[in-house]
């Protein structure tokens, strides 16, 4: 977005009116790495060119620094912002929230949406009713994730994903991956500890510096035992490729090493990998396995560490 559009996007929102800060009451001031811009130039300058921005009212002076990152990984592009003010009453304190939510307007969420948009420094004031009033009606991917227990794993789940990282997941999409986790099926439960157990087994044989692993399990070991030594504890949400489709990862650790750590990756209670962690949509298992050929002549390496499916 350019400078222009989260103006238009600030000043039209009822965030904003709440300050009672008048359009032709604002001076804006933009900096890049050479200095002042020209307002002329407003319409055609993007944020990630800008350094900082000054808006002065008569009696306030505010501070935004906004940045991008631009990665070539699955999270795609970074937003994140800084905001001062010398003047965090009134008007200044519902500009201070004002201003994130006209950028998460323009962004579709920003990584670590609201958490310096409500909170001073200081304990005498938050900005907290007005940013989740924006986010219910605007933000569809920034919702509340509140930890979950899910009595199968014997789990308290934390959520990841939603608006995060660029991950565009509604909060009804994620009560559907909730719903399976609750309700889960015998026959998915049974390939989850079948998988994990494989799992075990396989790496009793690593060599690891001054680690002696316990023995768990054998191979005479009822697969549901396995339950008590993996320990998932974050639900991770991805973008759906199709939203008829239900797909989401599960990460934890496991008792059977201090570096040891467990995701299983489920598409319609189907679990399509289980193994050391890929942090894998369950969209894009085709094409991690087509990245480890890529990397190392052939599909074994992938197919081996996957024991959903060896």
């Amino acid at each position: 977005p350019t400078v222009k559009e989260l103006m238009d996007a600030l000043f039209a929102l009822p965030q904003f009116a709440r300050t009672g800060i008048r359009m032709d009451e604002i001076e804006v001031q933009l900096r890049d790495q050479d200095g002042i811009l020209p307002p002329e130039q407003y319409s055609d300058i993007p944020l990630d060119r800008v350094w900082s921005f000054v808006l002065k009212s008569e009696d306030s002076i505010y501070f935004i620094s906004y940045h991008t990152q631009q990665t070539d990984d699955e999270y795609g592009i970074h937003n994140w912002w800084v905001i001062e003010s010398r003047a965090l009453q009134d008007a200044g304190r519902a500009l201070y929230v004002a201003i994130p939510c006209a950028l998460a307007k323009l962004t579709n969420g920003l990584t670590g949406s609201g958490d310096s948009a409500w909170h001073n420094g200081r304990d005498d004031y938050t900005g907290t009713e007005m940013w989740d009033e924006f986010v219910q009606t605007e933000l569809p991917y920034c919702f509340a994730k509140k930890p979950f227990f899910c009595p199968v794993l014997n789990a308290e789940l934390i959520v990841e994903g939603g608006g995060q990282w660029g991950r565009k997941v509604t909060e009804p999409y994620m009560r559907r991956c909730q719903n399976v986790l609750l309700h889960m099926p015998d026959a998915l439960l049974d390939a989850i500890c079948g998988a994990a157990k494989k799992y075990w087994l396989d790496t009793k044989g690593w060599k690891e510096t001054n680690a002696v692993r316990p023995v768990l399990m054998t191979e005479d070991s009822p697969a549901g035992e396995i339950l008590q030594y993996i320990h998932f504890d974050t639900l991770e949400l991805y973008t759906p490729k199709d939203e008829s489709q239900i797909g989401f990862g599960l990460f934890g650790k496991c008792d059977w090493g201090e570096r040891a750590y467990i995701e299983a990756v489920i598409l319609d209670n189907d679990l399509i990998y289980l193994g050391g962690v890929e942090m894998m949509s369950p969209w894009e298992y085709d094409k991690c396995r087509e990245e480890y050929r890529e990397a190392f002549g052939s599909y074994e390496s992938f197919d081996r560490r996957n024991y959903a499916r060896n």
